[in-house]
């Protein structure tokens, strides 16, 4: 039983779940907080996308699955034929820090409802009743907010059209 820990210890096996076990709980909570935040909302009248450029998380999520994840599969079993505890576990991490980046890159949008806005930024959730008025200035998008400096958002160019229309309907 000690020979057994002092392995579990010494090969780091231990600290490896525990970051399998992490990324598990921030795949999962990052995919239910989206719905959550969503229902909050009530029903979608709109979404854009913040102009900040969010292929990157889409870049780093393909590149840890199939760069690092899928290439030391092979590079394992290629070369011992088999894969170990240690081994595994590693790819596994690959593979749901490449799945967290991609639920990043699906949930960064900006969505107007009639309960309020979802925004990809900290606060993720303004409700209507806090807001005071809704304004667009070029690509930038100012939700004044009852006793704070307002909140502006970027969006990119091609959604201030549909956005027009939809931040009039909610200043009425």
């Amino acid at each position: 039983m000690i020979t057994h820990a002092k392995y579990f210890i010494k090969e780091g096996v231990f600290l490896n779940y525990c970051i399998s076990i992490f990324l598990v709980v921030l795949d999962i909570t990052a995919v239910i907080f989206f719905y959550i935040r969503k229902k909050m909302i009530g029903e979608i009248l709109e979404k854009a996308s913040p102009s900040k450029n969010c292929t990157v998380y889409l870049i780093f999520g393909l590149f840890s699955i199939f760069a690092l994840g899928i290439r030391e599969l092979i590079f394992y079993i290629t070369l011992k034929g088999y894969l170990s505890n240690t081994e595994t576990i590693l790819i596994v991490n690959e593979v749901l820090i490449g799945t967290f980046f991609i639920i990043m890159f699906f949930t960064s949008k900006i969505y107007f409802g009639t309960e309020g806005v979802l925004v990809p930024t900290i606060p993720f959730y303004i409700p209507k009743y806090q807001i005071i008025n809704y304004s667009l200035l070029s690509n930038t998008i100012i939700l004044e907010i009852n006793a704070k400096k307002p909140y502006k958002l970027k969006i990119k160019t091609k959604d201030v059209n549909k956005i027009k229309s939809v931040l009039s309907l909610l200043n009425d």
